[in-house]
């Protein structure tokens, strides 16, 4: 797609309500960090600390931050995240900071704030030809777990287990060297970076934005995929393609 196709595609998916709930209700951020990121943005990759306790003030922040400004054909074609782990309390509404910067939790404060853990495994691939192959070492993976649940980010995959990630008690390290085990012993491309309190992770049911080259973008549902589905992978059956309308 080109710049006003996507623009046009980013808006209708996200001014969709029915799109909306389904990230809202399965994101569960009253309990998370919520964050923006895009790496292809000169300025501004990445907007975080947000909180986010209601459907309405979720839609709220979009607008401000991303539709508003796409209306007026510029950029803001932001992907969405939130927090790998879980907190005991709501993030403070600092959406808008201005006065409220000083509200914001101190690193120290947030470790004291942390309720769970979850096992999350991050599968990255270079190049979308790598998909295919990628989802084999997400099968032989998910043979090891207990209850997985795997998604498709775009360009690679992230697997989550709840049941498993109970038995580690919230230690990271332990999650940090069970997956180690997996990357000797599987495959390399597993993200070891990705355990560390402050990581963030995409959004599932949201928009995965991509710029491949200047005013090019591609686009993803970040969806959940059965292990039937990855036995004979193709992310085409997850990328958004532009209509035209008229």
């Amino acid at each position: 797609m080109n710049k006003q196709q996507a623009l046009k595609t980013y808006i209708e998916f996200y001014s969709n309500k029915e799109n909306m709930i389904k990230i809202y209700d399965n994101a569960s951020l009253n309990r998370k960090e919520f964050a923006f990121y895009n790496k292809s943005f000169k300025n501004y990759q990445m907007k975080r600390h947000f909180g986010i306790c209601t459907f309405e003030f979720f839609q709220d922040v979009i607008r401000f931050n991303c539709l508003n400004w796409c209306k007026q054909g510029i950029n803001k074609m932001y992907n969405l995240y939130y927090s790998m782990v879980v907190y005991d309390r709501p993030l403070p509404n600092l959406a808008f900071m201005g006065k409220n910067r000083d509200l914001r939790w101190s690193f120290e404060e947030t470790m004291t704030y942390i309720k769970s853990i979850p096992l999350v495994i991050d599968l990255d691939s270079d190049s979308l030809e790598d998909l295919k192959l990628h989802a084999e070492y997400i099968i032989k993976i998910c043979k090891r777990l207990s209850n997985p649940k795997v998604y498709f980010t775009g360009m690679g995959f992230h697997i989550y287990d709840d049941e498993l990630g109970n038995k580690f008690n919230n230690d990271l390290k332990m999650i940090t060297g069970f997956v180690q085990e997996l990357k000797d012993n599987v495959t390399e491309f597993i993200d070891m970076k990705i355990y560390d309190y402050r990581r963030i992770l995409k959004i599932p049911n949201s928009l995965a934005v991509y710029e491949d080259f200047p005013d090019e973008f591609r686009m993803f549902i970040v969806s959940e995929i059965s292990l039937n589905e990855l036995k004979n992978f193709d992310y085409k059956n997850y990328e958004v393609t532009w209509k035209d309308k008229n």
